[in-house]
């Protein structure tokens, strides 16, 4: 890839010219990374493995769904860490047994529901991001302020600005 200057830009703001193949299978990764969060950014690795561009793609979902995949198992410990805690404050588990009819069933439906509804939300967020992500793909975007996970994704890939 060679660097292209348009007017009138400066040094500082050229743009590395992208073939087309490799932003459609930029663009093809991050819209198949919704239903396959993990396989898809590994599959553009080894499909993409001699476009920069294509691999700073695959890295940066990787990257960003292992972040996502540690904070929602945070999440996920912490709530049944909670929830265990709340049953022995409430004489469920005690040292005689377990006492079913302690439970205090309306507060476990609702921390329930509003736990699916956050996933939820986590989910479409996810997908918009995705949707986003593969059209600046298809246009040969590279962010000009990256965030830290597209500057280690840069470096990854080999586009230099990492």
């Amino acid at each position: 890839m060679k660097p292209v200057q348009e007017s009138p830009r400066t040094d500082s703001t050229m743009t590395l010219e992208i073939p087309k193949k490799d932003q459609g299978l930029a663009m093809v990764m991050n819209l198949a990374s919704i239903p396959l969060p993990y396989v898809a950014p590994i599959a553009g690795l080894i499909i993409g493995a001699r476009s920069p561009y294509a691999k700073f793609h695959s890295y940066r979902m990787l990257i960003e769904q292992v972040i996502g995949t540690i904070i929602a198992g945070i999440l996920i410990a912490c709530s049944l860490s909670y929830s265990l805690w709340k049953m022995k404050e409430d004489g469920v588990l005690d040292a005689s047994g377990l006492h079913l009819e302690k439970i205090g069933w309306v507060g476990i439906i609702v921390k329930s529901a509003l736990t699916w509804v956050l996933f939820a939300l986590w989910g479409l967020w996810n997908t918009l991001n995705s949707l986003k992500d593969a059209m600046e793909a298809g246009r040969g975007y590279l962010p000009p302020k990256p965030r830290w996970s597209e500057r280690l994704a840069m470096k990854w890939s080999g586009l230099g600005k990492g």
